[in-house]
């Protein structure tokens, strides 16, 4: 259901990052950029969320659990706020900001783990996480860079997480 909330919602999602900017492309086409620190939904080149929102893929695609990412993305927390529409993974929100980002982990495939057990030193790693996106990010939009369990806590400090979501 489509609603304004009392209360902003928080959630997590993942970015594009070009020429040091934060981007999304939506389902539609439409690119959101959050170069002032935070980004409004579009519809077809329209400002904001649709008549048809609840109907359409519209808005800012939030996750009411954390998504990680490896290579040149970058993932982190949001505040939303404006008209939201819950769903079953999160939310799609009208407006939102970075409040924090989350610190680069390897994906499950990742055996850099296994190298070190066996050669007792680093030796790469096979899931191009590029360590240093994250920290430049937090560093530009002036916000932590945090681990899974401390980003957790800080964003309860920013809103509430969608009612769809059960404990994490």
């Amino acid at each position: 259901m489509s609603e304004i909330v009392a209360r902003p919602l928080v959630g997590f999602r993942i970015w594009n990052v070009e020429d040091d900017e934060l981007r999304t492309v939506t389902d539609l086409g439409d690119t959101a950029t959050w170069a002032e620190g935070k980004a409004r939904a579009a519809c077809k080149g329209v400002p904001g969320l649709c008549e048809n929102a609840e109907h359409c893929m519209c808005g800012l695609h939030i996750y009411s659990y954390p998504h990680w990412t490896w290579g040149y993305g970058v993932a982190g927390a949001v505040v939303a706020w404006g008209t939201i529409i819950e769903h079953q993974s999160g939310f799609r929100a009208e407006y939102a900001r970075p409040i924090a980002f989350l610190e680069p982990t390897h994906y499950l495939g990742c055996d850099v783990e296994a190298v070190m057990e066996v050669y007792g030193q680093r030796i790469g790693c096979n899931c191009r996480t590029n360590t240093g996106i994250p920290a430049r990010m937090a560093e530009k939009y002036e916000v932590p860079l945090l681990n899974e369990k401390e980003i957790k806590a800080y964003m309860s400090w920013f809103g509430d997480l969608p009612r769809l979501a059960t404990a994490w």
